[in-house]
């Protein structure tokens, strides 16, 4: 800008003409200039490429740079001169849309000729703007540009700038010595420059773009690495345990540490067998001795005593013992409520209470107990604990944390969001109880699709489970992805090998086997009996219950009660599992269902002699109970001889921890009793027939128990002589233990369960006393008896080690598949190789059987199926639980089960069950095979494209992008209103693939296809190295920058709107890649 009134000439960037800004003026100067010397505070090459083909006509140019350091060194200095071009290049790609760096071959191939020396001044801080053009013409004097424009795009055409032109010569002079003084001080660093340009502008292989975009994908979701103790000596304060983990141990640790940190609560679904506990060991040592906090560790009774104690005193005993900020409990105590402990009194509800502010984290070992929430006291007193009082971070470890519901998991992560809907509103999920509908929806549809009818369910439960998109849909869905760390068994095998580190062992299971029986030579007439008790009609079902479900007699012309449908709900609830029960019962053994026959027998007693509403009533109670005073007197015996009932392995039989609603008075004004009292009186008579019959087997005649034992003898029969048989009832395994001690008398047989008295530890230990921390020899000199046969309910069938036993028995099959597969996970878990030497060192005879596994299922026969559904009911649901979390198993129930792509334990069959394991494995791989490219792709700048031919798969471009996430605020930031930030650096922010189809003209992308689209676009890029670049090159190059600016404006409308970003924040691109 000239000024006739004044000498001075001013640039300042002010106007929107190119010529009156610093970038104009020295392109003007070009024309006429020989040589350019410019002093600057900071460099970009944005300057340079916005003078392509003016700055060509200059024989030279001097660039002296500086930077803003408070101790300026030539290291400190170079290396911010690099950074500041390397910021440069991304906003040339990024922001001025020089994508295929159009004008920096050029520069490159200047700096190497000489005719551009960069140079940085060291002494000082050196932050001068200044700009000498030297004429070609010897009549014409240097001019001077002197003020504030750094040489930068944003210095030589955005900002309002002030610089001053100076045109006498002598002052011009003055200010060419200045910059000759410097200019001799400084340091040359066009090598280095030019290494950054070369960089930046080198043609990188298509290899190279797709490993990095797998290394890309997986940043941040498994080894965040917060920090590095655990990697220092013992003896320097580092980690005990983290030198004990295998690779993807230690991965799922650090993920654990970031997801938990990150929102609170983190889950770690690692199948069965595969090592959690050792996980949480290094969890309990990262935070409660490295980092000093208050951790609380729950647990099942049997595990903590079993597993939890010997482990926390053996390797970490520093932070065993009442003075310790660790302190550890049985899930059970959550619901005690005065107790003694160590023969002390302890007041455990006012104990849990204070517990609200003593704990910054909890870590659950089998956190699956907590899926349910509703009528689950244990889960009330859990979500106190954690969201009142100081903040704390919830752990989950469960191999199984689905049972029933997509609802199980979100029951489990209310616990750590206290429900707050927008908890994971910065991750782009605005609502996560309307996520996880949605996520139910999808799921029907899916499965109403494969079906080709309407479902009548809308949960994972009794989908087809065996369709793989059902499971890609819930295991790619963004909210599971994010919270929940889990690995295949197949897929740590695959690692370990790729990783070159020491085999991770596992059995190899045999084909399951049915073990049939004669139901009917079991029961005799008994079993059409129950046939028909439980068949249902048109009419009426012969096993009423009405005292349970007094509705259908409810007096016309009431008002009914506000809450009707949900009191009718709960009662047809009772109903159910009181039936349920009776029908499991029947199946598992001749003791356990005569045990609920006469237990119920006696609560209709109980509920008619409540309702003695008249004399008339009264007189058929007496004469009932006279006529069949046997059936009365058989019943009290019964059941008194059986003891009390056992809380702990009625957890799962709801029906037994239903309120005695026998004793509920029903109004005769609001019901007709009378009515309920013949239907008593109807059930009554049935269980009193079936008494009586039940009162006339015999055990010799018991079909089943023989059966079982005819299995222990002959085919279950091994050196190793150990067996564990699996029941769902305490009754029937009493039963079993007591007969079977009888008939096999050269085996120790015993039973555990919940009223089992004294310590499971030493009958776990006893069992197997090798994977517990003792051995044969050991017991003997101890003076116990080692276990030959343990007679089980499912208090043993989860976390514990008994891989001394190679055989397992389901004498019933529990309807629980979470059950079925903790019972085989029991045996059928990782093996230590250490411990199978000193097996077969001390027991030669066995060495034939060890690392393999059999077991043996008591299925329903025939005549049950129709009456139970069971088989169908848990090998479906068996199935869908194994799908959805990648958990070992397929081969649950009978050999001819169709789990062709399900069977981890089949290596020659199995498919890797999630897009991200295979994608994992092929990143290790390369990472191994390949080095020296992996070193190549980690120096490759962001924005790098490449390109190859495809010519018989998908076409068009893919896209590798971080979106960016808001930083996590403090809760001072908050009270403060700061304006949050958002970043893609350090570790922040996510990947995301997208690929533009040339062809179809659609995007592919994993917002809307999930993990299908992760395979398919990964599909199209993979490639080996050596494959060929290809990329279009002149006005085609304008068409590549076109689709970005599409797939660009797709992430702005889904993600980032899901995302709820300020205007200004914008993802990443880090890499893509032509394909045609």
């Amino acid at each position: 800008m000239g000024d006739s009134k004044s000498p001075i000439f001013i640039v300042d960037n002010r106007e929107d003409d190119d010529t009156d800004k610093v970038s104009g003026y020295l392109k003007d100067w070009c024309e006429i200039s020989s040589q350019f010397d410019i002093a600057t505070g900071y460099f970009g090459i944005g300057a340079l490429t916005k003078l392509d083909g003016e700055w060509q006509k200059l024989d030279k140019l001097r660039i002296l740079i500086g930077d803003q350091v408070d101790k300026p060194t030539y290291e400190s200095l170079l290396k911010g001169v690099v950074n500041r071009l390397e910021e440069a290049f991304d906003n040339e790609k990024a922001k001025r849309g020089n994508d295929f760096l159009s004008g920096v071959p050029a520069i490159i191939e200047a700096i190497r000729e000489r005719k551009i020396e960069c140079k940085v001044y060291t002494d000082k801080k050196f932050h001068a703007k200044m700009y000498i053009t030297h004429s070609r013409h010897r009549q014409s004097s240097p001019v001077a540009l002197v003020g504030s424009s750094n040489f930068t795009v944003a210095g030589t055409t955005k900002n309002i700038e002030l610089n001053v032109r100076i045109e006498d010569s002598g002052r011009v002079k003055q200010l060419q010595d200045w910059f000759e003084y410097f200019w001799d001080q400084a340091e040359d660093v066009s090598e280095d420059v030019l290494e950054v340009m070369e960089k930046h502008a080198k043609e990188y292989a298509p290899f190279l773009v797709y490993g990095r975009s797998l290394e890309e994908y997986f940043r941040g979701k498994d080894s965040p690495g917060p920090t590095h103790w655990h990697e220092q000596p013992v003896d320097s304060g580092g980690s005990e345990i983290w030198k004990l983990l295998d690779k993807y141990q230690q991965d799922g640790y650090e993920a654990m540490m970031d997801i938990g940190r990150e929102w609170g609560g983190a889950f770690l679904c690692d199948g069965v067998g595969l090592g959690k506990t050792f996980v949480g060991l290094m969890l309990i040592e990262r935070l409660a001795k490295y980092e000093g906090k208050n951790v609380l560790l729950l647990a099942p009774k049997a595990i903590l005593e079993s597993v939890w104690k010997p482990e926390l005193e053996d390797r970490l005993g520093s932070l065993t013992g009442w003075a310790t900020n660790l302190h550890y409990q049985a899930i059970t105590d959550l619901t005690r409520k005065k107790s003694k402990v160590d023969g002390l009194p302890v007041d455990f509800e006012k104990e849990w209470e204070m517990a609200e502010n003593r704990f910054d984290a909890v870590i659950i070992d089998e956190g699956h107990h907590f899926r349910n929430r509703r009528d689950n006291k244990k889960y009330q007193i859990l979500s106190k604990l954690v969201n009142r009082g100081r903040k704390k971070e919830l752990y989950f470890l469960t191999a199984t944390p689905v049972n029933n519901s997509v609802n199980d998991l979100k029951h489990m992560i209310d616990l750590f969001t206290g429900q707050n809907a927008k908890h994971f509103a910065r991750a782009g999920i605005p609502n996560y109880h309307g996520h996880i509908r949605t996520l139910k929806q999808k799921i029907k549809a899916i499965a109403d699709k494969s079906t080709g009818k309407p479902s009548t369910v809308d949960d994972i439960d009794e989908s087809v489970m065996s369709d793989r998109k059902v499971v890609r849909e819930f295991k790619g869905d963004p909210l599971v992805r994010k919270l929940v760390v889990q690995r295949s068994r197949r897929f740590v095998q695959e690692s370990q090998k790729i990783n070159s580190v020491r085999d991770i062992i596992f059995p190899e299971p045999q084909d399951p086997k049915v073990w049939g029986y004669d139901l009917e030579a079991v029961y005799g007439g008994l079993l059409d009996d129950f046939v028909e008790a439980f068949s249902v009609g048109e009419d009426e079902e012969l096993f009423k219950l009405s005292l349970y479900y007094p509705y259908d007699y409810y007096r016309e012309g009431l008002d009914p009660p506000e809450n009707i449908d949900l009191l009718k709900g709960r009662l047809k609830q009772i109903v159910r599992l009181i039936r349920t029960g009776f029908l499991k019962s029947f199946e598992s053994s001749i003791h356990s269902f005569e045990w609920r026959c006469n237990k119920m027998l006696l609560k209709v007693l109980s509920w008619l002699h409540e309702h003695r509403i008249d004399s008339e009533s009264e007189i058929r109670l007496s004469e009932w109970l006279e006529s069949n005073k046997d059936v009365y007197q058989h019943a009290i015996s019964f059941t008194t001889n059986e003891g009390a009932k056992n809380v702990e392995d009625e957890e799962e039989n709801l029906e037994e921890t239903l309120p005695d609603v026998e004793k509920n008075t029903w109004s005769n004004e609001e019901f007709h009793v009378s009515s309920i009292i013949d239907d008593s009186y109807s059930d009554l008579d049935l269980l009193a027939r079936f008494s009586r019959k039940l009162k006339q087997l015999s055990v010799e005649d018991d079909a089943k128990l023989n059966r079982l034992t005819e299995l222990l003898r002959i085919e279950a029969d091994s050196a190793t002589r150990k067996v564990i048989i699996f029941t769902e009832f305490t009754k029937t395994a009493h039963y079993l233990k007591e007969h079977l001690s009888d008939r096999l008398v050269n085996h120790n047989v015993a039973e555990v369960h919940g009223a089992t008295k004294g310590n499971r530890r030493d009958m776990v230990r006893r069992f197997s006393p090798y994977y517990n921390g003792t051995s044969s020899a050991g017991l003997v000199e101890a003076g116990e008896q080692e276990i030959d046969i343990l007679v089980s309910t499912d208090v043993l069938a989860e976390g514990l080690n008994l891989q001394d036993a190679t055989k397992l028995v389901n004498y019933d099959i529990h309807w629980n598949p979470v059950k079925l597969m903790q019972r085989i996970g029991r045996i059928d878990r990782r093996m230590n190789n250490e411990i199978e030497q000193t097996i077969i060192k001390a027991h030669p005879e066995r060495e034939e059987e060890r690392g393999k596994i059999d077991y043996w299922n008591f299925l329903p026969p025939g005549q049950l199926d129709g009456i139970l559904g069971l088989y169908n009911r848990v090998s479906t649901k068996y199935l869908s639980i194994s799908v959805v979390f990648g958990i070992e198993g397929g081969k649950g129930l009978t050999k001819d089960d169709e789990y062709q792509d399900l069977q981890e334990f089949n290596a020659d069959r199995l498919g890797l069950t999630t897009t991200d394991e295979t994608l994992k494995l092929e990143l290790e791989s390369l990472q191994k095979d390949h080095p020296e490219l992996v070193k190549e792709w980690t120096e490759m700048p962001h924005h790098t494209i490449s390109g190859k031919k495809n010519p018989e798969g998908g076409k068009g471009v893919f896209l590798c992008f971080r979106v960016p996430e808001m930083i996590k605020q403090s809760e001072e930031e908050i009270e403060r209103g700061d304006t949050p930030l958002w970043s893609v650096s350090d570790g922040y922010g996510e990947c995301r693939w997208l690929f533009y189809d040339t062809e179809t003209e659609k995007i592919l992308d994993q917002e809307a296809g999930g993990q299908d689209s992760i395979s398919q676009q990964h599909e199209i890029i993979q490639c080996i190295p050596g494959t060929q670049r290809h990329l279009s090159s002149g006005d085609e190059l304008m068409g590549l920058k076109e689709i970005q600016k599409k797939v660009r404006r797709r992430i702005k409308n889904t993600v980032m709107r899901n995302l709820q970003a300020p205007a200004g924040v914008k993802p990443r691109l880090l890499f893509w890649m032509e394909v045609s």
